[in-house]
């Protein structure tokens, strides 16, 4: 069973990720642009993978599992890059905004039974879900 306050944050990753992403593609320098990026990098990717494994954890210890579990994302992705000789932080940063969209994708997209009980209707087509 997951604690109830991890169910009230599905829209953070990806909001996150496109945040970081805009700031990128605008060309946004300074402090607005660390703050941005280092919030993602914290908070993001480590979100994104907790939410899919589901672990029922206290909150303090899921933070903790969270931020370290960004950081070593990060920290791959980085050295991936750096022994492929490819190293380019704004490709890294959009390949991790891409992940935590895709992995972020099952909470935050409808699903047939989500919508069946807030309209009270069964949709026509295939279903799926039971």
């Amino acid at each position: 069973m997951t604690a109830r306050w991890t169910r009230r944050w599905p829209l953070v990753p990806p909001a996150l990720a496109l945040m970081t992403l805009v700031v990128i593609m605008a060309g946004i320098g300074g402090a607005v642009r660390a703050a941005v990026v280092l919030t993602f990098i914290t908070v993001a990717p480590g979100l994104a993978v907790f939410r899919r494994l589901g672990l029922p954890l206290e909150p303090a210890l899921c933070a903790t599992v969270v931020v370290a579990t960004s950081w070593a994302i990060g920290a791959a992705l980085a050295l991936v890059q750096l022994y492929a000789q490819v190293w380019s932080i704004e490709v890294a940063l959009i390949t991790l905004g891409v992940f935590v969209v895709a992995l972020s994708l099952p909470d935050v997209m409808p699903t047939r039974a989500l919508i069946r009980r807030a309209t009270g209707r069964v949709m026509k087509g295939r279903v799926n879900a039971p």
